[in-house]
């Protein structure tokens, strides 16, 4: 298919980049057309035309500009049908992208959850529309949903929406499947905006209840699918499940959220498709939610539902140790090109280098860790050591009574008093499993501690200083790689031209022996639509393609290859290449350029933000440093030995300070107290009684009096 073949509205379409690929087609933007884009079906049918013409008639488009709906039909110059012209949707991310936690940190860092709560509304507001206009989407689901960085809905895929009887939707997704459609024939269903209703609940309750699916949780039952969840209505978070089924751990409830709006999950769950909130209803609640939004006094990150009565994602961050919301690092201004003639690379570098950068002994985090009392375990295990050092010694003194009244009844004697002193003197098993879950919690807090240099940015700063001076190097051999790169390219002429040859032959049905309309999709699904694209490795990674059917698609593309011809003259293609590589490298310069020369202002604001984030109180961090505590007064009540591990407190410093509502006490207190030389346990300040320093305070051993081991003050 030529650039040339392609026609709409009567007018020629040139295609640009392609932008999306699917089992049904390929979506290309033209390049002629600003702001539109075409998609171009892989098999094009009599029944895809015949609901394109149908929904171009109706000027669908005209309806919303949030729904890609067909503006006109897309024809070869022959008249056969290829496509339909639609909205190019630019700048926007797959919505799974944006509940996800994880991968709201990477591709939308500035969200915060008021923005999750106006992408759920803008998300309602578009299914509404599609409604209004007639057409039911039948296949909801997080990736035909589109969210831009203000947080603007777009619906894809329209092509694949029901509009009237005549022309359903065939598709859908498990996981937004709503119970009476689970299982079924989706080709033969009639949908109705009642079955959207279940999927668009799904997918708000996504967002607001950070990627968490409202049917996959923990079942009594044993191993239940969300699709089996879902066609028995167990509706996991429901306020009147009496099933038994528990949500995962960490997570919100619907007593977080306004009352209205945890009743339209419960009716839009409890299996009675009759009462599903429709998109309207959702618009109404969502608003009020966004209205009654409060900002956490201790991260102002945090913006959460007032009905929780308390910030609930410091609650969540605290239970799961996960960060929900992370404010990312300024990138800096953009320093302008100052060209080549006027960028001096060492006075550059000069600035970067003056800048300093904290080291993380530099770096102290607050840490408010409370007196943990000694776990009620522990206590219990106190209580059986003080018994059966109680009835050891009983049986050595039994022992030694009958020993007393005739030595030669050893064969009763002595067995007592083995068995009195293993009692009285050998520790438990259960007790080594004291001390491994204090090297559990050691590394647990070590990690959390690796874990907070992250999140605060020290890493990225340090990485950020890493890839400047990667800049540097590569700006100072930018000249002798841009040669290399032409000689290259003057001496691979000969295999540019093959794979420009192979990429002008695409594979179609019919054309290769085994290879229909299934194999051909299959293929394109997995990148490979050309004579180019064909490698033994790629064709065997592909489900249904067997060693004859490679070796059939290898030979096509080793006959095409039989019946190249090199040119050895310099054709256009080949000046193209050449002033495309000149430009690369123009381009690379530049953004070098531009990097070096804001490079110290950069990392002067970053390091700023790193030492402003150190200051503020992490929960995950402290709350595993309580857990390490906690450890620690476990093993010091049943007098065990601190095991001799590296210190978690380097980065810890003596003088961190609990916020004004926290609670510090005698542990608390105590954390910063030196290691016995001996046992390496905790030391405790005692006082001197006798000696040249009676009435002096000195550390003495928390197991005296088993272990003697003392420190001077």
């Amino acid at each position: 298919m030529s650039q040339s073949d392609l026609i709409a509205e009567g007018q020629s379409i040139t295609l640009g980049p392609r932008i999306g690929r699917g089992g049904e087609g390929e979506v290309f933007a033209i390049s002629n057309k600003p702001g539109l884009a075409v998609k171009l079906y892989t098999k094009p049918d009599k029944a895809r035309e015949a609901k394109i013409e149908a929904m171009v008639a109706a000027r669908l488009h005209a309806s919303s500009p949030l729904i890609a709906f067909p503006i006109a039909g897309v024809r070869h110059r022959t008249g056969a049908f290829a496509g339909f012209s639609m909205k190019l949707v630019n700048g926007h991310r797959p919505l799974h992208e944006l509940y996800a936690p994880g991968a709201r940190k990477q591709t939308f860092p500035k969200a915060d959850f008021r923005f999750l709560v106006r992408s759920a509304l803008n998300i309602s507001v578009a299914v509404a529309q599609v409604h209004k206009a007639g057409c039911v989407i039948g296949d909801i689901n997080h990736s035909g949903i589109l969210i831009s960085d203000k947080a603007i809905a777009a619906l894809i895929d329209a092509d694949s929406f029901q509009f009237g009887i005549q022309f359903p939707c065939r598709v859908g997704v498990p996981e937004y499947t709503p119970p009476e459609l689970q299982g079924r024939n989706l080709g033969s269903v009639e949908r109705s905006p009642t079955h959207d209703a279940f999927g668009l609940a799904v997918v708000i309750f996504q967002m607001l209840f950070m990627g968490r699916h409202p049917f996959v949780g923990r079942f009594a039952s044993g191993d239940v699918t969300i699709s089996q969840a879902i066609a028995r209505s167990q509706f996991v978070y429901s306020n009147n499940s009496t099933t038994g089924v528990r949500p995962p751990p960490a997570s919100a409830s619907l007593d977080d959220f306004p009352t209205d709006l945890g009743s339209l999950f419960e009716a839009a769950f409890d299996g009675n498709y009759s009462h599903r909130p429709r998109a309207e209803e959702w618009v109404t609640a969502l608003k009020v939610l966004e209205r009654s939004l409060s900002r956490c006094r201790e991260n102002e990150l945090h913006y959460f539902p007032t009905s929780s009565g308390s910030c609930l994602w410091c609650k969540l961050e605290q239970a799961s140790g996960v960060v929900l919301f992370e404010q990312p690092l300024p990138s800096g201004a953009v320093a302008p090109d100052p060209g080549d003639a006027n960028f001096d690379l060492d006075a550059a570098w000069k600035a970067i280098a003056a800048v300093k950068i904290p080291r993380s002994s530099d770096l102290n985090p607050a840490i408010s860790v409370s007196a943990p009392s000694v776990s009620p375990d522990i206590e219990d295990l106190i209580g059986q050591r003080r018994t059966r050092v109680f009835s050891g010694v009983a049986l050595m003194i039994g022992a030694a009574v009958v020993a007393g009244f005739d030595l030669g009844l050893w064969l009763l004697y002595l067995p007592i008093g083995i068995w009195g002193y293993m009692r009285a003197y050998h520790s438990s098993s259960e007790f080594s499993q004291v001390t491994q879950r204090y090297r559990s919690a050691h590394d647990a807090y070590q990690k959390s501690l690796s874990d907070w240099h992250r999140r605060i940015g020290f890493e990225e700063l340090h990485s950020r200083l890493g890839e400047l001076n990667d800049a540097r190097t590569q700006y100072a051999g930018l000249a002798d790689s841009k040669q290399k790169a032409l000689s290259q390219l003057h001496s691979n002429r000969q295999q540019a031209q093959l794979l420009r040859y192979l990429e002008k032959h695409r594979i179609r049905p019919g054309k290769i022996s085994g290879i229909g309309r299934g194999k051909v999709a299959s293929l394109a699904s997995y990148g490979i639509d050309t004579a180019a694209e064909i490698q033994r490795n790629r064709i065997l990674a592909i489900q249904g393609f067997g060693p004859a059917t490679t070796q059939a698609l290898l030979e096509w593309k080793a006959d095409l290859t039989s019946r190249f011809r090199y040119n050895r003259n310099m054709t256009p293609q080949d000046h193209d290449d050449i002033q495309r590589t000149e430009q690369k490298f123009a381009a690379e310069a530049a953004r070098l350029r531009r990097m070096l020369s804001g490079g110290a202002s950069e990392l002067r604001q970053t390091a700023a933000l790193v030492a402003s984030r150190a200051k503020r109180l992490d929960p995950s961090l402290n709350k595993a440093a309580q857990d390490l505590e906690q450890a620690k007064v476990d093993l010091t009540a049943l007098g065990l030995a601190i095991p001799n591990l590296p210190s978690p407190t380097s980065s810890v410093p003596a003088s961190a300070k609990a916020p004004p509502n926290s609670r510090t006490g005698r542990v608390g207190n105590q954390t910063n107290s030196p290691s016995c030389p001996q046992c390496q346990s905790r030391m405790v300040r005692r006082l001197a009684r006798r000696g040249r320093n009676r009435g002096g305070h000195f550390w003495g051993c928390s197991r005296y009096p088993r272990c003697t081991g003392t420190r001077s003050i």
